[in-house]
């Protein structure tokens, strides 16, 4: 779950990238519940088409870094290849991990992830 002072942190951080109306969006979406599931951020990002995934990939990762650990746990992981590809299997989540996961921990950091 996304909380809104993450949301905020992200929104910041993006400024100029997320227009107003998309932030605003967001912001209601979150204060709705209190908290945003991945699902939900990950249908919003999709409806935004100011909003580069891969050029903006250091706030994506802390936005989805729920958690604030700095690595990406599965969860995280299958949110993440949502996002980019628009789907996500178990299959797919071990792929990425195999792929990326340099140090063998079995979670992504962000330099893994660039």
């Amino acid at each position: 779950m996304i909380s809104c002072r993450q949301v905020d942190r992200a929104l910041a951080n993006m400024a100029g990238v997320i227009d107003e109306e998309g932030a605003a969006d967001l912001r209601s979406l979150v204060q709705e519940q209190g908290r945003l599931s991945f699902s939900g951020f990950a249908e919003w990002a999709l409806r935004q088409p100011t909003f580069d995934l891969m050029a903006n990939h250091r706030e994506l990762f802390a936005l989805v870094d729920s958690d604030a650990n700095g690595y990406l746990s599965h969860e995280e992981i299958g949110l993440i290849l949502q996002l980019l590809d628009g789907r996500s299997s178990p299959e797919g989540i071990r792929a990425f991990i195999a792929q990326h996961d340099r140090d063998g921990t079995g979670t992504i950091t962000h330099e893994e992830l660039i």
